[in-house]
């Protein structure tokens, strides 16, 4: 027998459903954070307006095997057509389906549920993992649509932070040595906030920080995303999942990050730093730091998330694979005039 699947409408049910979601998250394989309800409800509470929640409910004799975070927006100027995604899109770094034990069968389910749907005219997911469950059954059901790589370094761990160094090249870790040196001998000093309190004081210095730079700054000047960071940022330090790491001379900050600490691995998240002691590079400085505590705190990894900015590199990071996916909905030719007109999937 198949899994019986239920449309949730609002907040409201989805919040009675919160125990539910996370049994089904944990043993999903998914990504924790990116995924978890206190992340998707912030999000949805600063981006959700004028958008339709449709999230899919998967049950199997009363019991929650899977969930799909969908949202239906109206888009278009001459003629509207609609626009299936996933809660989260824009700021999350990961997105999927989550199903018990990563199931197949409960993945088919939802898309066979989709297909008879006749309301929406587009279909566009992001940050999807290669070889996953959710990518695996996209293309099962949409062989012929249009897919893009893109892809997300991360640093694998694995013993003493020297060793780690040892792996760089003989020019990072002069320049490493070097600018840590100078920030040490002018009293910088390392810290890491984790208390909400001290989060709430991470996203103070994050925006402060962030708003010198233009090419970092352009991140939080997306309209409400300071509002987003600053309500997720809460509602994630109530389960200790969230961290902010600084790097302060005379007691203020001159570099930040904020990043999540999960399954034992540390995710890079956003990052700021005073342009004034760019000579001494403190963001690279500052990742240093944290990749030496990740190493002494047997972390696995330290995950750079989307991005392929040359620096990730030269800490020897490694790519994953991500995908795009946009489908039309099957025979809606009205829809399609407009769809040709909107910016490639990338």
């Amino acid at each position: 027998m198949g899994a019986d699947i239920e449309e949730v409408r609002s907040i409201g049910r989805l919040n009675r459903l919160a125990s539910e979601w996370e049994e089904v998250l944990r043993g999903s394989g998914a990504d924790p954070i990116f995924l978890s309800l206190p992340w998707l409800r912030s999000w949805w509470s600063i981006f959700g307006e004028g958008r339709e929640l449709m999230v899919l409910h998967a049950t199997e004799g009363g019991r929650s095997v899977g969930f799909a975070p969908f949202m239906v927006s109206a888009r278009g100027r001459l003629s509207c057509w609609r626009k299936m995604e996933f809660i989260g899109s824009g700021p999350s770094d990961r997105l999927a389906i989550i199903s018990q034990d990563g199931r197949l069968d409960v993945h088919r389910a939802f898309w066979d549920h989709v297909k008879q749907r006749d309301d929406w005219d587009v279909v566009e997911l992001r940050e999807m993992a290669a070889g996953g469950p959710t990518e695996t059954v996209v293309r099962e059901c949409y062989p012929t649509a249009d897919f893009v790589r893109v892809l997300s370094p991360h640093i694998i761990l694995g013993g003493s932070y020297q060793k780690y160094l040892s792996g760089l090249s003989k020019n990072m870790r002069y320049n490493l040595g070097r600018n840590r040196r100078k920030l040490e001998d002018a009293g910088a000093e390392f810290r890491t906030l984790r208390t909400p309190k001290e989060v709430a004081e991470g996203v103070h210095y994050l925006r402060k920080l962030s708003e010198a730079r233009w090419d970092i700054a352009s991140v939080l000047r997306t309209p409400h995303m300071v509002e987003f960071i600053e309500l997720a940022a809460s509602a994630l330090a109530q389960q200790e999942q969230v961290v902010f790491h600084t790097l302060e001379l005379g007691g203020e900050p001159i570099a930040i990050t904020m990043g999540f600490e999960t399954d034992h691995r540390y995710m890079y998240y956003l990052s700021g730093f005073d342009p004034e002691h760019s000579k001494t590079s403190p963001g690279s400085v500052l990742l240093s730091k944290i990749i030496e505590d990740c190493c002494e705190r047997n972390m696995a990894e330290v995950d750079l998330l989307r991005g392929t900015e040359p620096y990730k590199y030269r800490f020897n990071a490694v790519d994953r694979v991500l995908y795009h996916f946009r489908a039309l909905n099957r025979g809606l030719w009205r829809s399609a005039r407009c769809i040709i007109r909107e910016a490639p999937l990338n």
